[in-house]
């Protein structure tokens, strides 16, 4: 890029960076808003509920941490994958076009994948939701309401 055709002044200079780079803008503003909104969710928790409901909240936290060890950074992985798959692909007319043994490759990974989150959710709700309610049964405080928001929480 020349110097003439640099552009000017700090808006424009922003613009032209985020056209230039706008997955990396995507994903940074992906990671503000999750950590904006943990921020507000946390400051809501602790002023409007109960202590008894917080225990709850942050326990039903604790526990949904757990579905993260389910699935062991696959999506990581998979963008990983899919990003070194697209080099070779593009979208025609909302039709993936391209080299063919790319297009067999990504295809094959949208199977596993999902095949991966459809058996990670089943394990999670087949184990997790039984053993999130008898933990609350066993150790929760009365006067909560927790069994139909542990199973909401649970499918969802």
């Amino acid at each position: 890029m020349s110097r003439a055709s640099e552009p000017r002044g700090p808006v424009a200079t922003v613009r032209h960076h985020a056209r230039e780079h706008s997955g990396a803008l995507f994903a940074f503003l992906a990671r503000g808003w999750a950590s904006g909104a943990g921020l507000v969710l946390v400051l809501l928790a602790t002023t409007r509920l109960s202590p008894a409901e917080q225990g709850y909240f942050f326990t039903f936290q604790t526990l949904l941490f757990f579905q993260f060890f389910l699935e062991l950074g696959f999506a990581v992985v998979l963008t990983q994958f899919v990003a070194h798959e697209w080099a070779h692909l593009h979208l025609d007319g909302g039709r993936v076009e391209g080299d063919p043994m790319a297009r067999a490759r990504l295809a094959g990974m949208v199977r596993l994948a999902r095949r991966w989150y459809a058996g990670a959710s089943a394990g999670f709700l087949i184990l997790g939701a039984p053993a999130g309610a008898l933990f609350f049964a066993r150790r929760g405080e009365g006067g909560v309401e927790w069994l139909a928001p542990w199973l909401a929480l649970c499918v969802a």
